[in-house]
């Protein structure tokens, strides 16, 4: 650790958690924003970039062809001498570090607590071994707290837990997304997996009731059969699939999209709806989950009733018409973004997550 950093508090992201089916390693997006913002007198965060943790780990001895001793070592070396351990669901490796060197943790849910159960039943065979021994209610019992990134994650928690939760939404890049564009453009975007419970096939639907308008689907496709079946319904002439995009080709369909459709139940909070705002974009979403929560009816776009048995698309119809009719309204003086940024950003998010590690140290 360099000098400047002598007398802070450590807080060590086990990014390692983090890698890729291509082998790689690197800190989430969310996790660095927070370091970006919190990052002071009192506290410093261990961590290094994807190309930082693939210089050092080539100069070391590999011992199989995912790993080297670098690796290893680094973790241990980062789990001992730091303080306090900011992790993940389902973070096995972190709790059992925290308890041989007598560490606190703090464990960060991303989603619905019963969803992220069932999500472990595609993890390997020892995580999934761990889990249904060990159980997420041990884990999140054992953490010194925990925080939820909507009120929709909190209270899929259970009761006994709630004590020690604290609910800090994500926050978006404001420097990045920003507006360029005015008037409409006839086009309607959706971003997310294209898979059964993210509710794809609702944009193709509404799609239906709008021939004059274009609708752009972007994200990748998953393997699963249902989801293959999903999308193998016929789409209309006014959808076009772009596949999964980089940063940089989205922010440029964001600028050239009138309107976020986002359909999905499945999200904890829903990055892509404030990205949409940032971008001076009115959502359409359900009134349900961590996108229900960012939306407020008339100010940043509008909600659509949620039903167990029914998809309600007639409510998105009516969505999609009345965005488009006060469209000229919510945007005026940057009215979407603004309202979006006054409530969600990683300056604020920073600064909770700041409080919640100074009240687990002292």
């Amino acid at each position: 650790m360099a000098n400047k950093d002598r007398g802070k508090k450590k807080v060590f992201i086990p990014f390692t958690l983090l890698m890729s089916k291509r082998g790689q390693w690197a800190i989430s997006d969310d996790h660095t924003h927070i370091i970006n913002n919190i990052s002071g007198q009192k506290y410093s965060y261990v961590g290094m970039s994807e190309e930082g943790f693939q210089k050092k780990r080539a100069s070391f001895p590999k011992i199989s062809n995912k790993g080297s001793l670098y690796r290893y070592w680094y973790i241990i070396q980062k789990y001992s001498s730091s303080e306090v351990y900011l992790t993940c669901q389902g973070d096995i490796k972190s709790l059992f570090f925290s308890k041989i060197f007598n560490k606190k943790i703090v464990t960060v849910l991303h989603g619905d607590y019963n969803q992220i159960k069932r999500e472990m039943e595609s993890y390997g065979f020892l995580h999934r071994f761990l889990f249904e021994k060990i159980g997420l209610d041990y884990l999140l019992k054992k953490s010194d707290a925990i925080i939820a990134i909507s009120n929709f994650c909190k209270k899929s928690i259970p009761k006994k837990l709630h004590y020690k939760v604290k609910v800090i939404p994500h926050g978006v890049d404001y420097n990045y997304f920003k507006p360029k564009r005015s008037g409409s453009k006839g086009q309607v975007l959706y971003v997310g997996l294209m898979s059964k419970v993210k509710r794809p096939h609702i944009v193709l639907e509404v799609a239906r009731h709008f021939p004059e308008l274009k609708f752009i689907m972007v994200g990748g496709v998953p393997k699963r059969k249902e989801d293959n079946d999903l999308l193998g319904r016929s789409a209309p002439p006014n959808v076009e699939f772009k596949g999964k995009l980089s940063h940089s080709k989205l922010k440029d369909l964001y600028l050239s999209s009138d309107l976020l459709l986002f359909p999905t139940t499945y999200e904890g909070f829903g990055l892509v709806t404030l990205e949409a705002n940032a971008c001076n974009i009115p959502v359409v979403c359900y009134d349900f989950g961590g996108p229900g929560e960012i939306i407020e009816e008339g100010k940043n776009g509008f909600k659509v009733k949620f039903k167990e048995d029914d998809e309600n698309i007639k409510g998105f119809v009516k969505a999609v018409k009345k965005a488009y009719l006060y469209m000229d309204t919510l945007r005026k003086d940057e009215g979407i973004r603004n309202y979006a940024k006054s409530r969600y950003s990683w300056k604020i998010s920073a600064e909770s997550y700041r409080k919640v590690i100074e009240n687990t140290l002292y």
